[in-house]
């Protein structure tokens, strides 16, 4: 019955989208997706909060054979970390459904089997109890958003950044099968309680590679355009799956050697982010900026071995970055809605990222200037994303305003929720220290704005400066270089084998053959 009651969640998911499909095919002109989508998700967050009663418990999925492959069946794993990821993506994708009733005339049922297919598949991998589990669930997230987007796209060029997505966290997911190999050739546990602080490195890295931080890489310069629910739910879902590895491996930290080197990736990663989250059009074009800063965050505190501050960022990305991305349509109420989000930024006593403060605790050195900088640039962005006028609310019903707002408060009210169960901090000035430093820094930027905004050219000239340095930090260069590289050898090696293929192929055959044989000879002789 507990095992049962574990799934729930997912089995909710998976059968509302069913059950979403099963209407279309079978009465086309049903009017009531929204509802049924609702109740299920509804339904589904409820239950999450209910398993919490079950903490913790493993739960083994099914049985492989041959026998000898026993020792790495599947799991689950149902702990304070997985619980609160998977909370959150259920409570995210209720909001998104909640306040998509104000926007109607651009999402449909499809989207929304999407979404929970995806926050299934999500809650899933944030439950993996071990490597090999993680693995196909990472797998089944890549492919079914691979299938979407390529669904929804028909241009050639953005069909290539998707493949090339893909192709990026394809390479993490190989890390974490070299994971596994390593340690079931040194008959090692694959499970996530016993980490080496060596097989924790790989780890970070193949987690890290996924969100774009270790090292900075971005196959989107910007957002693809799809619809705002399932791009928002379909980002967040790929981030949780890699966070929740992030923080099991702040469990136990990496190797002192490279802890250095790992926090000052880490801080220019998140100044890199900050920098292209701030400059963004609009928080929904820098949502891919926000989960590689909030991502660094996380990494940042993992190599700490700081799993409380780690865990801390990852709901930051999901449920403050859900806010802000959800609430497109914006009165005074709403904006002062928004802000709630804002206040986990500041690392505030008794707000949801209290938690995070644990990141700037001694020693200090350039990654936490860094990272301070980066942390007080998100805030900037956030305030000035939520201040900025939203969209138009013309033709909405009052109903609408009842619903859209409650799907709004939700995240806020979650996320309150989960850092009541998990405060760890007390109050010190070491610990309100940080927040004082990151709320004089947001005063800061925001004085330097409004001056800057009293002289244009200056503006233009550091605007530009800050474009120029966030093309340095993202490394673009040099993946352009080794893409030319590649087309170059791609070019040689189609020129072999046209020449080879020609009459003229035995010819050059033998002619390599015999230049082959007189460098050996002469190397022979000289030896």
């Amino acid at each position: 019955m507990d095992v049962l009651l574990v799934l729930l969640p997912i089995i909710l998911l998976s059968l509302t989208a069913a059950l979403l499909i099963a209407v279309r095919l079978l009465r086309p002109g049903f009017q009531y997706y929204w509802l049924i989508a609702a109740i299920g998700s509804l339904l589904a967050w409820f239950s999450i909060l209910v398993i919490r009663v079950n903490i913790p418990q493993t739960i083994r999925l099914f049985e492989w054979q041959p026998d000898w492959l026993y020792p790495f069946t599947p799991e689950l794993l149902l702990d304070q970390y997985s619980w609160s990821y998977a909370l959150c993506l259920a409570t995210l994708t209720l909001s998104v459904i909640l306040t998509d009733v104000v926007r109607r005339w651009v999402t449909d049922w499809s989207s929304w089997v999407g979404g929970l297919l995806l926050t299934a598949l999500g809650v899933s991998a944030v439950l993996a109890g071990n490597l090999l589990a993680l693995i196909l669930f990472w797998t089944a997230i890549d492919l079914v958003e691979l299938l979407i987007l390529l669904g929804q796209l028909n241009r050639s060029e953005s069909r290539e950044r998707v493949i090339v997505a893909f192709s990026v966290r394809l390479t993490g997911t190989f890390l974490l099968i070299w994971a596994v190999v390593s340690a079931s050739s040194a008959e090692s546990v694959l499970g996530f309680l016993q980490i080496t602080p060596q097989t924790s490195l790989v780890l970070l890295v193949a987690a890290g590679l996924r969100l774009g931080v270790l090292p900075i890489n971005q196959p989107y310069r910007r957002e693809i355009t799809q619809k705002q629910s399932l791009g928002t739910i379909g980002r967040m879902v790929a981030a949780a799956a890699s966070l929740i590895l992030v923080t099991r491996t702040a469990v136990f930290g990496v190797p002192e050697s490279m802890t250095g080197l790992l926090l000052i990736l880490s801080g220019i990663a998140a100044l890199y982010g900050s920098f292209s989250w701030t400059n963004s059009e609009s928080a929904v074009d820098g949502r891919l900026y926000w989960i590689l800063g909030m991502g660094a965050f996380s990494v940042a505190s993992a190599v700490r071995a700081d799993p409380s501050a780690s865990l801390a960022w990852g709901e930051l990305a999901i449920l403050s970055g859900g806010l802000i991305l959800l609430s497109s349509v914006r009165n005074r109420y709403i904006v002062i809605l928004s802000l709630a989000g804002l206040a986990g930024l500041t690392s505030l006593p008794y707000t949801p990222g209290w938690n995070t403060v644990s990141l700037y605790q001694q020693p200090f050195g350039l990654a936490f200037i860094l990272l301070a900088l980066a942390q007080s640039l998100f805030a900037t962005g956030y305030l000035h994303f939520t201040l900025r006028p939203g969209e138009k609310a013309v033709g909405i019903e009052r109903w609408v305003w009842i619903i859209y707002p409650w799907g709004l408060l939700l995240l806020p009210l979650t996320h309150w929720l989960i850092s009541w169960f998990e405060w760890r901090v007390t109050l010190s000035i070491s610990t309100l220290l940080p927040g004082i430093v990151i709320g004089l820094l947001l005063g800061v930027w925001i004085f330097i704005q409004r001056e800057l905004s009293k002289r244009p050219r200056l503006l233009d000239i550091l605007y530009k400066g800050g474009q120029n340095l966030a093309k340095f930090l993202s490394l673009h260069w040099f993946y352009r270089a080794l893409w030319k590289f590649y087309f170059f050898v791609g070019r040689m090696v189609g020129l072999i084998v046209t020449l080879s293929e020609g009459d003229g192929g035995v010819l050059w055959a033998l002619l390599i053959l015999v230049l082959f044989v007189a460098i050996l000879s002469r190397s022979l002789a000289g030896g």
